[in-house]
């Protein structure tokens, strides 16, 4: 699995992921940008790190939320195939005949 971290700035447009590495990606930016609307104050995010990454139970939770994510950001993309590559979503949004 990548190490790659989505930069907090990355904007948000679409749950689409080409493969269920950058699905994962996604999920973990949506658990950063849950975190930052709970707790918006940069410096005091920084100053809780601290403590949440030394207690095991507050790393499983997290865990889990990031979980939650992926499997949203799954089941938009239809759960991939066996190879990993994106399946055409069931959910798709049909273009109107006006768009």
């Amino acid at each position: 699995m990548s190490s790659a971290v989505v930069p907090t700035g990355m904007s948000l447009s679409s749950l689409m992921a080409e493969t269920p590495e950058e699905g994962l990606q996604l999920a973990i930016m949506l658990a950063r940008r849950a975190g930052e609307a709970i707790v918006p104050d940069a410096e005091m995010r920084a100053a809780m790190r601290g403590a949440y990454s030394q207690d095991t139970a507050q790393v499983i939770a997290a865990s889990g939320v990031v979980a939650a994510f992926f499997q949203t950001v799954a089941a938009a993309n239809d759960y991939w195939d066996a190879s990993g590559a994106r399946r055409t979503p069931r959910f798709a949004r049909k273009e109107s005949a006006g768009e």
